[in-house]
């Protein structure tokens, strides 16, 4: 029993991943804060550099009503593609 794809095919499901990989990173990118946070004396800074194609990471930062800060991260690596897409 064969069990290797035509060159064809595999070059189609490469392509696919592909696409996949760059609405991923693109989904990710929006989902990051667009600038820093100031809130009073205080400022957040980010940088996002994924290790991988696509990181399995997140955060958000805002100022409450009150003048505090909230502050969320969250990692959701080793999971695969449809985590990390979904954080």
């Amino acid at each position: 029993m064969n069990t290797t794809a035509p060159p064809l095919e595999l070059h189609a499901l490469e392509k696919l991943r592909e696409e996949e990989l760059e609405e991923a990173r693109a989904i990710q990118s929006v989902m990051q804060p667009a600038e820093s946070l100031r809130a009073g004396a205080v400022m957040i800074s980010h940088e996002f550099q994924p290790v991988a194609a696509v990181g399995g990471d997140f955060l958000d930062d805002f100022e409450l009503t009150d003048g505090s800060v909230g502050l969320y991260l969250g990692d959701v690596s080793g999971k695969g593609l449809p985590a990390a897409a979904a954080t």
